[in-house]
């Protein structure tokens, strides 16, 4: 994979922030399915297969089909900012920016703390031609999560192309250290 192909690196971020976040959790006495996360019960069971019924298709390429999974998710839970977010990926990954920056807008909206939705929406709004909408987004995410080796790579990228090649040379070692800590772990 090269680092700098912006749709592999946005698979690769979403891939690492997934584990992440699994890892970081302390792990329950039983499995834990959207309702101990959303509180609802229910129909949770089947949004949390068909979220990840969405993530198995993005992973195998039918992004339409990951798509329509996410829209069922949000039919059901309009609040959903990770079907938000994963349905903005997905987008991306078709090329539909405005669709991708919209959704990852609304996952913002509903979760303002996740550093992930910050740097994917830096990355489409980088694509867009907004370097320093993109600027300010990576600086959100590093503010969230300052070992955040994505967020420091795809820094660097804009700030290389608004020509602060001292700030992107820094932010290339950063990302270069943490990325050499995510791997010993």
């Amino acid at each position: 994979m090269n680092i700098f192909d912006p749709v592999a690196l946005l698979v690769a971020v979403a891939v690492v922030v997934l584990a992440l976040v699994v890892l970081a959790r302390p792990r329950p006495r039983r499995p834990v399915g959207l309702a101990a996360v959303t509180g609802r019960r229910g129909g949770a069971a089947s949004v949390e297969a068909t979220m990840n019924l969405g993530l198995a298709r993005y992973v195998l390429g039918d992004l339409e089909g990951a798509c329509a999974s996410f829209d069922e998710v949000l039919r059901q839970e309009p609040r959903n900012a990770f079907a938000f977010g994963n349905r903005g990926l997905a987008r991306h990954a078709l090329g539909d920016r405005r669709g991708a920056l919209a959704d990852f807008d609304r996952a913002l909206a509903l979760a303002p703390r996740e550093a992930a939705f910050y740097v994917n929406r830096g990355i489409v709004r980088d694509k867009l031609g907004d370097l320093r909408g993109a600027l300010a987004d990576f600086d959100a995410a590093l503010r969230l999560a300052p070992r955040d080796a994505a967020a420091y790579v795809n820094r660097a990228i804009v700030r290389e192309k608004l020509g602060d090649r001292q700030g992107a040379l820094a932010d290339y070692s950063h990302a270069d250290q943490y990325r050499k800590a995510l791997v010993r772990l």
